[in-house]
């Protein structure tokens, strides 16, 4: 199966567009403007959304 996937894996490119998206979130999150959460805040996000 691996060689399978291998085989078929094809070569995946970014737009220009798409690398300057990129970096301004990363910017922004470097900065501290972005919006991060610990893996704990996610749990419990999850937790109080099935309730």
């Amino acid at each position: 199966m691996a060689e399978s996937y291998q085989n078929d894996e094809q070569e995946l490119t970014l737009s220009e567009e798409q690398y300057q998206m990129i970096d301004k979130r990363k910017e922004a999150h470097v900065n501290e403007e972005s919006n991060t959460l610990t893996w704990e805040q996610v749990k419990q996000n999850a937790r109080n959304a099935a309730q």
